[in-house]
């Protein structure tokens, strides 16, 4: 091996290495669904922790769940995920359950505009879905957060 050659190939591991840890390059991630900071996908858990996994919730049953999500932003009360998104994220999430082992969680995030008095906003909305003993479970990290969401932050 030429010298170059050497040199180039140990800075692209000193680069490459600082940048992650050797675990993080060689994950597996799968997203369900991705566009830009939007996504689904699954996260472990605790290894404790025992959910219902897999289970297999079809999607208009999942769609029916969230459009029961009502949030005031505004003069009125509205649903938190528009038709669009509902279709994206039901079907999603029920594939993305069906996968899922009994310690994973599925993540979620949501990036949408919002108009409040004649203007629109850019809003985040994060959670997780799991199944357990009582049922379909929707826990909120953050609903109409301000500002763009980054790719790091999964809640």
């Amino acid at each position: 091996m030429k010298f170059s050659n050497l040199c180039l190939y140990l800075t692209f591991i000193f680069v490459l290495s600082s940048c992650s840890t050797v675990d993080d390059i060689f994950s597996f991630n799968k997203y369900y669904y991705k566009s830009g900071p939007e996504r689904v996908q699954l996260e472990s858990e605790n290894s404790k922790i025992v959910n219902k996994h897999p289970i297999n919730i079809s999607a208009a049953r999942i769609e029916g769940a969230f459009r029961l999500i009502l949030v005031k932003y505004g003069p009125k009360a509205e649903t938190l995920f528009d038709d669009l998104e509902l279709e994206r994220y039901s079907s999603a999430i029920s594939k993305a359950l069906k996968d899922a082992t009994k310690n994973e969680d599925v993540v979620f995030t949501v990036e949408g505009w919002y108009k409040k008095e004649g203007f629109s906003d850019n809003k985040v909305t994060s959670g997780r879905v799991f199944y357990n003993k009582s049922g379909l479970n929707v826990i909120f990290g953050s609903i109409l957060r301000d500002g763009n969401k980054s790719d790091t932050d999964p809640m």
